[in-house]
């Protein structure tokens, strides 16, 4: 996969497709990996781009402290490097959030915003559980760091209903993790990234066209912090998919996609 110079970082990035521009940004501890789904389905009818954050799969480190404003200009420094001066940006969680700063300091770069699985600012119960993932990771290993990932990210119906599923996702995490580096003290550096962020006084100056979009049975962003930047984000469209959990765009990735394109067809 290629790499492009943005500021003090290599960015790995996948670029398939033609026709409007579509950049996906990856959540907490994800690759760019986390939108295979999406960049099969939509590379027939747009320009899709999916990149790792920096420090994370296979994109540098860089100089800089991690901050969600240092994330969303990385962003818009890729989108430049591809020469793509605008393009509709799919953000997934604290892609969500690198999405929101991006729309708000880089208007000119965003055509329609999509806000998946997200929030303004992290709850308190988030303070809370958030740094466990780099201690998972650090004292327990890889296959309890995956198995861990799986019980946060998907809905009790996906364990219940698809439990053989589940399994041989678990199962892909965990090679994939095995072979792509992820390393302890860069989950925590995301995390106060995370921690720091909040947009909740600024929503309103957010000018794309906005679709926020969650699984009812999310709990590591539950539906209410969707509907807080609903009701914030000017004219902004909240869509609650029933029954699904965090990874709503990997539990149901047709249903997903579907609301998504229709939004971005409008």
């Amino acid at each position: 996969m290629p790499n492009a110079r943005v500021d003090d970082v290599e960015l790995n990035y996948r670029m398939r497709g033609a026709g409007p521009a579509i950049l996906f940004i990856c959540g907490y501890s994800a690759d760019n990996l986390y939108w295979n789904l999406q960049l099969e389905a939509f590379s027939h009818d747009f320009t899709v781009i999916v990149f790792d954050n920096r420090g994370i799969g296979w994109s540098s480190r860089g100089r800089e402290v991690f901050a969600i404003e240092r994330f969303a200009r990385d962003a818009a420094g890729l989108l430049d490097a591809l020469e793509i001066p605008r393009a509709h940006v799919v953000g997934h969680s604290m892609g969500g959030m690198i999405a929101q700063d991006l729309a708000l300091r880089f208007p000119h770069k965003v055509d329609r915003l999509v806000l998946a699985s997200s929030m303004a600012k992290l709850p308190t119960a988030g303070r809370f559980a958030g740094p466990l993932w780099a201690d998972i990771l650090e004292a327990c290993g890889l296959k309890t760091f995956a198995t861990n990932a799986m019980i946060w990210n998907y809905s009790h119906r996906f364990f219940e209903e698809r439990g053989e599923e589940a399994a041989r996702l678990r199962d892909l995490l965990l090679a994939h993790l095995q072979k792509t580096p992820l390393a302890p003290d860069i989950l925590r550096t995301q995390y106060a990234a995370i921690r720091a962020h909040d947009t909740s006084t600024r929503l309103g100056e957010i000018l794309a066209p906005t679709l926020v979009v969650v699984g009812r049975e999310d709990i590591l962003a539950p539906p209410l912090l969707s509907e807080e930047l609903a009701r914030a984000i000017p004219g902004a469209r909240l869509e609650i998919i029933e029954g699904v959990g965090h990874a709503l765009n990997i539990e149901v990735p047709e249903i997903f996609n579907q609301v998504v394109e229709r939004f971005l067809r409008e």
